[in-house]
């Protein structure tokens, strides 16, 4: 998200949308494709030491917040008066090229994608399909109709 600010501050307004629209979808996929690979059923046990840990990591996040709340403080957030103006939005320029020069290695990818998300899916769940039970002396045939028996000459119109 702050990258996605420093984005904006910088009048890239679709790069803003695009990180986090991106990496937000990125990293949901990812944990949800974890969540559906692995099926592992694990009893968690206690830690020794885990008070260590859990202080070391207070204390860094701790001195991160001191350190990004001294720098928010510190800067001097007034533009000058000599500021170039504000471009204009650059998402509509981006459009017209997706859907008029980049037409086909835009639907390309996205294809593509979709190919992938499928793919995944279906390796993910492939132990969930079950499999049909068949007696294993029986070998396997098409179900058939018995059909009558014709014989030679017999009006086709009858049929």
């Amino acid at each position: 998200m702050s990258i996605a600010g420093l984005y904006l501050l910088l009048n890239a307004d679709f790069l803003a949308a695009a990180q986090i629209l991106i990496y937000v979808g990125a990293i949901n996929v990812l944990i949800l494709f974890a969540i559906m690979l692995v099926n592992k059923r694990e009893e968690f046990a206690a830690i020794p030491g885990r008070w260590i840990r859990q202080g070391a990591t207070a204390l860094v996040c701790l001195g991160l917040f001191i350190l990004l709340a001294t720098m928010v403080l510190v800067t001097p957030w007034s533009l000058p008066a000599t500021a170039p103006v504000a471009i204009e939005s650059t998402i509509v320029e981006i459009g017209k090229h997706f859907f008029s020069d980049f037409l086909l290695p835009f639907e390309l990818a996205s294809v593509l994608l979709l190919m992938a998300m499928v793919g995944a899916i279906i390796l993910a769940r492939r132990d969930l399909i079950p499999e049909p039970e068949q007696p294993s002396d029986v070998p396997l045939m098409l179900p058939e109709r018995p059909r009558e028996l014709t014989s030679v000459g017999n009006n086709p119109s009858e049929f």
